[in-house]
């Protein structure tokens, strides 16, 4: 794993942690991890940057869910923590 997936790996978790009762959507994990700036980017871009960063939450989170750490739901892009991994960290 690569240094800026162990990064959105360890912010996933910690959001989780902060509040283990909530479904975060991929957009809304995106959107805390790795936010983008609206500076200088015209909009055409910044589109392009937040789907890029998408993808890259959304990487994470298959392995999170392969880990069965999380539980990926792939009709709604929702996830949450298991409880009982919850309770380990």
């Amino acid at each position: 794993m690569n240094n800026q997936k162990l990064y959105i790996y360890v912010e996933i978790l910690n959001i989780f942690v902060q509040d283990h009762t909530r479904t975060y959507s991929l957009v809304e994990l995106t959107d805390k991890v790795l936010p983008v700036l609206d500076i200088g980017y015209i909009l055409t871009e910044k589109v392009a940057h937040q789907r890029a960063n998408q993808a890259m939450v959304l990487d994470v989170l298959l392995l999170l869910d392969d880990e069965k750490i999380i539980v990926l739901d792939s009709n709604t892009d929702e996830s949450f923590i298991h409880t009982q991994i919850f309770l380990r960290i």
